[in-house]
């Protein structure tokens, strides 16, 4: 370990406005990719119970340092802690590039190009936040060496404040796509399969999420051997051409309350539209094995998922 200049150390009041998990998840992201000392304090302060880290946030601190080769330590990441650095490997050019080697999954015996790593809340803690902290290192990683990075992520899918699963797959992931293609045969950027939904309190919720190499081509102003994302510039709205409502029920709750969910959002995108007429095909479908729970889905709303025109906005 390299001994850094104390002007490269950064640290974060983790009380800051929200004082959320959010604060601690992004900063660790960010020092992970850049390679930067950080240190976050107050960690989850505003939240009235269970200050500090929580397993959900320990499992995607944990992750997104394995996905970039254990390329630094964490220092009081354990449950409960409210003061979290990570502090990089050495920076020798040869030190960091052995480092961060992904360790990749072999094909007929010789070929490596899959990169596989599975991560666990133990809880009903959410998938999607695991994901929203392993994306950006998963992606940077695969555009290293053009490998595939598959993420296996279990706590909970579906839970409160927090992104639903849905969400990210309905509305995240086509956005992502619609901006960076994948280089293999059309194969997405990001994909994701809901393996099993998990709610609160059991948790038990799988998703696969793979990540492979967009195809940007290596910026003039960066070395060769390197490529620079292309700016999202978000320039328009489109206008919306459909609507999704997604309702669950788990465990002992009965099936008439995500009807009632559905019916309530109905009625309040009928009140929403004014005059123009609102068309609706209702689907439904059960799959007993599907779901791990004890009670009813966290889902409090129906969730609304708007697809545009296009698979992303802006240009």
């Amino acid at each position: 370990m390299d001994r850094h200049n104390i002007d490269d150390h950064v640290e974060i009041d983790g009380s800051y406005k929200e004082g959320g998990g959010q604060i601690l998840r992004n900063a660790i992201t960010y020092a992970v990719l850049l390679r930067k000392p950080v240190t976050i304090t107050n960690i989850r302060a505003n939240r009235p119970n269970k200050q500090g880290v929580r397993p959900q946030h320990l499992s995607g601190m944990e992750l997104a340092v394995e996905i970039c080769g254990g390329n630094g330590t964490l220092i009081g990441a354990e449950v409960g802690s409210t003061r979290v650095s990570y502090i990089p490997c050495c920076r020798d050019k040869e030190t960091a590039e052995k480092n961060s080697a992904p360790k990749r999954a072999r094909r007929d015996g010789d070929r490596v190009d899959t990169k596989q790593i599975i991560a666990d809340t133990g809880t009903a803690g959410s998938v999607a936040l695991l994901l929203q902290t392993s994306f950006l290192p998963a992606l940077v990683e695969s555009m290293k060496d053009g490998e595939h990075i598959q993420l296996e992520l279990r706590g909970g899918t579906n839970a409160e404040n927090a992104p639903q699963i849905d969400y990210v797959s309905s509305v995240l992931l086509p956005f992502i796509n619609g901006y960076y293609k994948g280089t293999e045969n059309d194969r997405k950027t990001l994909d994701i399969e809901i393996v099993k939904r998990g709610y609160y309190p059991k948790g038990g919720g799988v998703i696969r999420a793979s990540v492979c190499p967009p195809n940007i081509r290596p910026s003039t102003s960066v070395s060769a051997n390197k490529r620079a994302f292309p700016p999202i510039q978000l320039t328009e709205c489109r206008p919306v051409s459909s609507l999704r409502i997604l309702a669950f029920h788990a465990g002992n709750c009965p099936a008439w309350i995500p009807q009632k969910m559905v019916d309530g959002a109905l009625k309040a995108l009928k009140r929403a539209c004014n005059e123009n007429p609102v068309f609706c095909k209702r689907f439904c479908s059960t799959n007993q094995a599907n779901a791990k729970s004890s009670a009813a889905s966290v889902i409090k709303n129906a969730d609304v998922v708007i697809s545009h025109e296009t698979n992303c906005i802006g240009s």
